[in-house]
C-alpha cells in the first residue's frame, strides 16, 4: 500500500510507541520500520519516541518536529492520542502523512479529513483467540 498517496515524498520520519516495556508497541515499531525499509528506503526513520501514553507528551513532541527539521518534509510515524490535533492546528497535513495504529472517534475523524493516510487497526479479538 503506498501510504504517500501522492503526496511529496518524506526525507525524515519519526515513530511514537507509548512504552518499550509493552510488546505490542515494541511489534508494531519493528513493523512500522520494516515496512518503510522495504517501500521507502530513502526515508529515514529517526530514533523512536516514548511518550508514555500521554497525549500530551504525543502532542507537543510532534509540534516540535513539525516547527524543526521535519516542517519542510513529510512526517510519518505511528500516531497516538494527541498525534494529529497538531496536524489540524499547524495545516500541515498536505505536507505529512500519518498513520496511527487503531481506530478511534478522533482517528476516524482525521482519516475522513485526509490528516490520516491510515489506520492499521489489529483487531486483537481474531489476533488472540480468546481475548476478551
Amino acid at each position: 500500500m503506498d501510504v504517500f498517496h501522492g503526496r511529496k515524498t518524506a526525507r525524515q520520519g519519526a515513530v511514537f510507541v507509548g512504552s518499550h516495556r509493552l510488546q505490542g508497541h515494541e511489534l508494531r515499531e519493528i513493523g512500522f520500520r520494516s515496512y518503510f525499509r522495504d517501500n521507502a528506503p530513502s526515508l529515514e526513520v529517526l530514533d523512536t519516541l516514548v511518550t508514555l501514553e500521554k497525549r500530551q507528551i504525543t502532542y507537543e513532541t510532534t509540534l516540535d518536529l513539525m516547527h524543526g527539521n521535519l516542517s519542510s518534509s513529510a512526517s510519518v510515524w505511528s500516531a497516538g492520542a494527541g498525534g494529529h490535533q497538531e496536524l489540524r492546528e499547524v495545516r500541515k497535513a498536505q505536507d505529512a502523512v500519518a498513520i496511527v495504529n487503531e481506530i478511534t472517534p478522533e482517528s476516524q475523524s482525521a482519516l475522513v479529513d485526509g490528516i490520516v493516510a491510515m489506520a492499521v487497526a489489529t483487531p486483537l479479538r481474531p489476533a488472540l483467540p480468546g481475548a476478551d
